[in-house]
C-alpha cells in the first residue's frame, strides 16, 4: 500500500572488498551502506504514488534488480446524522469520525466532502470539511440523502458507499382553530 514502507535484504556472493552497496530506485540513488556478511538491510520509505518501482541493488560490479509494485489503499468512510428527524431550518449533525484509512497507511483521515442531496436527487449543498463532524442545516422538507467521502493524508480518496438518509420534518405551522371574525373600523 502507499505509504507503507518497504524492507530490502541484499545478500551479495563474493561481496567486493570494501563491502560497499547502493540502492536506487526508478534509477534515482536511495540508500547506501556496507555489507555485513555479505548482507545488507535497508527500510525504503513508502511511496505516496500507487505504481511500479524498480529496485536495484549494485556492490562491487554485480547488481540484482527487484520490482515493487504499490497499490492505492484508499480510507473507508463512515457516516452517521443525528438528530433524526430533524427539522427544516435546524442543524443536522454529520459525524465522520468512524471514517478509517486502510490498515498499514500511515497517517489519518485529512478531510472530508459532505453533499445533501434532495428528494428529487439534486445535490442542495455541498460542504468541505476539515474536520470529521460538522453541521448542515436542510431548508425543505423530505427525505434527504447525505453523503460522504473522506481523503486520507496520502491523498487517497475513499470510494465505498458512505450515505445516511434524513427525514426533514417541515416547521410546525401556527394552526388556529375555532371561528374567526373580521373586525371593521
Amino acid at each position: 500500500c502507499v505509504t507503507q514502507p518497504v524492507e530490502f535484504t541484499v545478500n551479495a556472493r563474493n561481496p567486493p572488498a570494501d563491502g560497499k552497496v547502493a540502492l536506487s530506485v526508478n534509477g534515482k540513488a536511495l540508500a547506501a551502506g556496507t555489507l555485513a556478511n555479505g548482507v545488507y538491510r535497508a527500510t525504503l520509505p513508502g511511496s505516496p504514488t500507487p505504481g511500479r518501482y524498480e529496485v536495484r541493488a549494485v556492490s562491487g560490479g554485480q547488481s540484482a534488480t527487484s520490482v515493487v509494485e504499490v497499490k492505492p489503499c484508499p480510507p473507508t468512510c463512515a457516516i452517521t446524522a443525528s438528530p433524526l428527524p430533524v427539522k427544516t431550518g435546524k442543524p443536522l449533525t454529520v459525524n465522520l469520525s468512524g471514517s478509517r484509512v486502510s490498515p498499514g497507511v500511515t497517517g489519518g483521515i485529512k478531510s472530508a466532502r459532505v453533499e445533501l442531496v434532495d428528494p428529487k436527487g439534486v445535490v442542495v449543498e455541498t460542504l468541505p470539511m476539515s474536520t470529521l463532524t460538522g453541521d448542515v442545516v436542510v431548508r425543505k422538507a423530505g427525505i434527504h440523502t447525505v453523503r460522504a467521502t473522506v481523503t486520507d493524508e496520502a491523498g487517497q480518496t475513499s470510494a465505498n458507499t458512505c450515505e445516511a438518509q434524513a427525514d426533514v420534518e417541515g416547521a410546525a405551522c401556527p394552526c388556529f382553530s375555532g371561528p374567526m371574525s373580521a373586525r371593521s373600523a
